[in-house]
């Protein structure tokens, strides 16, 4: 790695400050990634509670309708052994009484017969009749995504900020590099320039004291 070209100071230096930044993205990433979290576990708590009042209702409706199917059943019951007794008491009268009014007789005793014979086929189907209240659940899903979204942005951020780290710390290892090779330069070029100006200045004084000695060569 770089480190070799700088001093260990300078490269602890530069780790320190790199860690620091990748730590405050690391902690941001962390405290969203537990808000998915426990917004995840509100809406479990949510739709159980959901789930669990739809069940209820559903039941509690189921034990009433049950309940009313076994009174109705009791009911019936009562209601057969009554047309039963009609039944016999009807066909006795029947074998009494005169050809005129046997007709009569018949057609409702076959009444009472056809009514026991429908009592006697709503029980059948009361007693066969599924009472179960079906309902529909809040999926896990809807809350469970939380989950999912929370663990897989934790894996991200941590996978993220190492690679984060690392362009951080290269960035500042270059640029470290860049300032130390570009101070020396300055240094030379500030320690230059004085020195050409004074060999410009030297040639100028000594262009001047020639021409100076020129000028008064002419003049004698």
């Amino acid at each position: 790695m770089n480190s070799k070209y700088i001093s260990e100071d300078k490269y602890y230096e530069i780790n320190k400050k790199a860690m620091k930044k990748v730590l405050i993205f690391l902690s941001i990433g962390i405290f969203v990634s537990l808000t998915l979290l426990i917004t995840g576990f509100i809406r479990k708590q949510v739709i159980n509670k959901q789930n669990a009042k739809a069940y209820q209702i559903a039941y509690d409706e189921s034990e009433n309708k049950a309940k009313e199917a076994k009174k109705r059943i009791e009911d019936i019951k009562i209601e057969k052994d009554n047309l039963a007794k009609q039944i016999e008491t009807k066909n006795n009268e029947c074998s009494i009484i005169s050809a005129e009014l046997s007709d009569i007789c018949n057609s409702e005793l076959k009444t009472l017969r056809k009514n026991l014979s429908d009592l006697e086929k709503e029980k059948l189907s009361l007693e066969r009749e599924n009472y179960t209240v079906y309902y529909k659940i809040v999926s896990p899903s809807k809350y469970k995504v939380f989950f999912f979204l929370s663990g897989g942005f934790l894996v991200g951020i941590i996978i993220f900020s190492i690679l984060i780290y690392d362009v951080i710390k290269d960035y500042e290892v270059n640029k470290f590099q860049d300032d130390e090779y570009v101070l020396p330069v300055q240094e030379k070029i500030e320690k230059i320039v004085p020195a050409i100006n004074t060999f410009a200045t030297e040639i100028i004084q000594d262009i001047k004291e020639e021409q100076e000695k020129d000028s008064d060569k002419e003049e004698t």
